[in-house]
């Protein structure tokens, strides 16, 4: 297994938004007929994703946060999220976000293998975390994970300690998601990660 420093990358300063117990293991043939995989294409074609989902889910919270304030970006966040990521789905590439702490459990909530891969990225310095990736082959998939950052005080309002979130977003937070565990976060803090997977 790279040692994960290895692994480091530039991914545009957007991306800031926001191991495995199994290591790598080698990509299974191709059959004879398939094109060969092209690994660098496939990584770029993950990194657009992600940029992709990234500008779309933070322009729509920007324009809730302008229309309705923080307890309009979590109805939003609650009723749009998802349909967001769908869009973003395509030639055989699916995306989805996972959680350090989760707010959507259907959803967004990490394997034992995507807690390891977290919980390496929370070994970076902060510095490095909106940069770095980690790609793992597991059972004939190709996965790409991208650390997800709180990277304004903006964030705070609906993610930060939970005694200093306004009283509307602690109702609103009540309302849609009664078991939430995604509050208590500091500016910098890995908030979770990207996943591309093909």
């Amino acid at each position: 297994m790279r040692h994960p420093t290895t692994l480091l990358r530039a991914l545009p300063a957007a991306l800031a938004l926001v191991l495995a117990g199994c290591g790598d293991s080698p990509s299974p043939p191709a059959p004879r007929d398939a094109a060969p995989i092209d690994p660098v294409a496939r990584r770029e074609t993950a990194r657009a994703l992600v940029r992709e989902l990234a500008t779309s889910l933070q322009g729509r919270l920007q324009q809730a946060l302008a229309e309705g304030g923080p307890a309009r970006a979590i109805e939003v966040c609650a009723t749009e999220a998802m349909p967001l990521t769908t869009a973003v789905t395509r030639d055989g590439y699916s995306v989805r976000r996972i959680g350090t702490r989760v707010r959507n459990r259907a959803h967004n909530t990490p394997t034992a293998a995507e807690r390891a891969i977290l919980d390496e990225f929370a070994t970076l310095p902060p510095e490095a975390r909106a940069t770095a990736f980690r790609e793992v082959e597991r059972d004939g998939r190709y996965a790409f994970y991208a650390p997800i950052v709180i990277p304004a005080a903006l964030c705070l309002q609906c993610h930060g300690p939970t005694d200093e979130l306004p009283p509307a977003v602690r109702a609103a937070l009540a309302e849609r998601y009664p078991d939430d565990e995604a509050t208590g976060y500091a500016l910098g803090d890995l908030r979770g990660a990207f996943v591309v997977e093909h």
